[in-house]
């Protein structure tokens, strides 16, 4: 990861993930479910937020537009074994 020291900015440039899945009926559906879960992960890490007072939450708006998706992910690269 890269942070901008003055900005605080986080840019993510590597995800590196293993995954022990058995037999696989669908490479490409599970390849899909997996780098899905990792962008989603570092999204509720990096972006989102909830706020709340002493009583309830006061988050009213759960736009998606800083979250992280796939257009805006970096390239991939899969090794099968």
């Amino acid at each position: 990861m890269d942070v901008e020291r003055e900005s605080g900015t986080v840019k993510i440039t590597r995800v590196t993930i293993a995954a022990d899945l058995g037999r696989v009926i669908n490479p490409d559906g599970a390849k899909n479910q997996i780098e899905g879960g990792a962008l989603q992960a570092l999204s509720w890490s990096l972006k989102e937020r909830v706020n709340f007072d002493r009583r309830e939450i006061t988050t009213r708006g759960w736009g998606l537009s800083d979250l992280h998706v796939r257009g805006r992910a970096a390239r991939r690269h899969c090794v099968d074994r």
